[in-house]
């Protein structure tokens, strides 16, 4: 059984997604249904995956890397970073950051010099939630079937995404040129984010 459920909320602390997932099991329960969902995709609420690993336990929590890239976006902006960004040096570090989540896990410490030292302190900030981030062809696969009508554009560009893992995968590529082509992926973004 896949389950889908949408909710309006005031706030969006933890304690009101602790209340609200809180009331989805209890809910559930009274009608019979275990409601302990092995995954639990999110945008990209750090709130809302503390909430959902304090009341289903053993869920797995997964972010949307658009979201993600989004968080990023928001908080350069937050901080009047953007025309920063802009310059050619900069941007680049900034897409290899939206990028490294698509890293293969093994290698991100490695990747993690070739964008900013300092990003290392970045990463393991978020990394107690031991999330991953996945792209939405993985979240398709693992569900068998599409979450939502896609643009032709966005499947293509998750194939293309699909195509390049495997590259990397097969060692056809190395993870230097990976990443240079993932980069590419997150100018996208950025792009899309800045309009």
């Amino acid at each position: 059984m896949k389950c889908i459920c949408y909710a309006a909320t005031v706030k969006r602390s933890k304690n009101t997604y602790i209340t609200l997932f809180r009331a989805l099991k209890e809910a559930t329960e009274n009608i019979g249904i275990n409601l302990s969902p092995s995954y639990h995709m999110i945008d990209f609420e750090i709130a809302a995956a503390s909430a959902s690993k304090n009341v289903f336990k053993n869920t797995r929590i997964t972010f949307c890397h658009f979201h993600f890239a989004q968080a990023i976006w928001r908080k350069l902006k937050k901080q009047n970073l953007v025309s920063e960004v802009r310059e050619k040096n900069v941007e680049k570090i900034i897409a290899d950051i939206i990028a490294l989540p698509m890293v293969p896990k093994h290698l991100v410490h490695q990747r993690h010099f070739a964008t900013k030292p300092n990003i290392w302190l970045w990463i393991m900030s978020i990394k107690d939630f031991d999330e991953t981030t996945t792209i939405a062809i993985e979240q398709e696969e693992h569900q068998q079937r599409q979450t939502r009508p896609r643009h032709r554009k966005n499947i293509q560009r998750d194939q293309d995404l699909f195509n390049l893992k495997q590259k990397l995968e097969k060692q056809c590529i190395d993870i230097e040129e990976y990443c240079v082509q993932l980069r590419h992926f997150s100018y996208t973004y950025m792009k899309q984010l800045d309009e």
